[in-house]
């Protein structure tokens, strides 16, 4: 463990808000009413100009702290809250979401007695369809599961959460005050910000805990100061590219590039699905798209082609049968994937993985 001392509190929680006063009080009392009572609270409202701070008055808990700043979003906000900070360890809560009861207790037990630098855990999550709970696991893989608890090494979690799509959360996570402190959010960075906080802890700790429970509650169904569903492609994406770059200056072993790189390009492909779109108005981005489809491995190249072929080729029959009964969207999109595999995809199997996913680049540019 790094740094480990004793006589310092347990856990400081940082809780950024903005405007939201009207959840903001089912999230604090779920973590003011946890079993374990050994961490502070420090709420940092980011310039709200609701209700918020009347929310906050009410409450007299010493172990509530509230900070104040103008308006300049989640990794602002969560810095000024490390600044502040005092715990061995720490963990963010968004305030749209809550945790159950126990989180902090088994996160205590854990952490102490394995001594971990890092601590994951899952989730679940109301997506924003708000049809269903879905659970949100370590690791979106199904390549890679947590039967219950296990511990690695922390280049083990950093080359695991590039190749088996990791859960790139700042929540429900568990960090080192030594460990977090050496990696200040990206003041500049507004959308994939996590995914750098994640991979520059996972670099230079020593050990990573993951657990299969699931304490967090993750609220999707709506815009908040960390997500937001009205973010554009091209802010994405040049986000995406400003997060690769970083990465590749904080990770000194270049034989972990290609699990950057990888990382990256899944990124861009699952959360920016007119990138190509963008890529047909800003022709330097294009470039940048090249270099990193040049640094990934072969092994990874194979992994981007299935990412770049179910979920970007398809996207466009998704949203057209979005608005039908479920079931004729399964029928369609199912078939729409054995035609394409069919006709398109089988002669390309012949090619180099790398050659293939261009020529499919190629196409998508061609045909949108």
């Amino acid at each position: 463990m790094i740094g480990s001392s004793s006589s310092r509190l347990f856990l400081s929680v940082i809780l950024p808000t903005f405007n939201r006063a009207e959840l903001l009080q089912r999230c604090i009392d779920s973590i003011l009413n946890q079993n374990e009572r050994e961490f502070e609270l420090i709420v940092v409202d980011d310039g709200s100009v609701d209700h918020t701070s009347e929310i906050l008055q009410r409450y007299q808990d010493a172990r509530l702290k509230v900070l104040y700043q103008d308006n300049q979003g989640v990794s602002s906000a969560r810095n000024f809250g490390l600044r502040h900070a005092l715990g061995e360890y720490i963990t963010f809560i968004d305030s749209d979401d809550y945790i159950f009861q126990g989180f902090f207790r088994d996160a205590k037990v854990l952490l102490y007695q394995e001594g971990l630098d890092m601590l994951v855990y899952g989730g679940l999550s109301y997506p924003l369809n708000k049809r269903q709970i879905y659970r949100v696991p370590v690791f979106w893989s199904h390549k890679r599961k947590i039967q219950s608890f296990e511990t690695i090494s922390g280049l083990e979690y950093f080359r695991d959460f590039c190749a088996f799509s990791g859960n790139s959360w700042a929540c429900a996570k568990f960090f080192h005050r030594d460990v977090v402190l050496k990696n200040l959010l990206h003041k500049e960075i507004h959308y994939g910000e996590d995914i750098l906080l994640n991979l520059g802890c996972a670099y230079i700790s020593n050990r990573v805990g993951l657990s299969h429970k699931r304490f967090y509650f993750y609220d999707s169904s709506r815009e908040s100061l960390s997500r937001g569903k009205t973010i554009s492609s091209d802010f994405k994406l040049q986000n995406l590219l400003l997060v690769h770059k970083e990465l590749k200056k904080i990770i000194s072993q270049q034989e972990l590039w290609p699990y950057i790189a990888f990382n990256s390009m899944k990124h861009i492909v699952g959360n920016s699905l007119d990138f190509i779109s963008v890529l047909k108005r800003k022709k330097n981005l294009e470039q940048e798209i090249e270099e990193i489809l040049s640094e990934i491995s072969d092994d990874l190249c194979d992994k981007t082609l299935k990412i770049l072929r179910n979920k970007k080729l398809n996207f466009k029959l998704r949203c057209m049968t979005a608005s039908a009964l479920p079931f004729v969207c399964i029928i369609f999109n199912n078939l729409y994937r054995y035609l394409y595999q069919w006709v398109y995809a089988s002669p390309l199997r012949r090619l180099k993985p790398r050659t293939r996913i261009r020529n499919i680049l190629k196409k998508i540019k061609k045909n949108s």
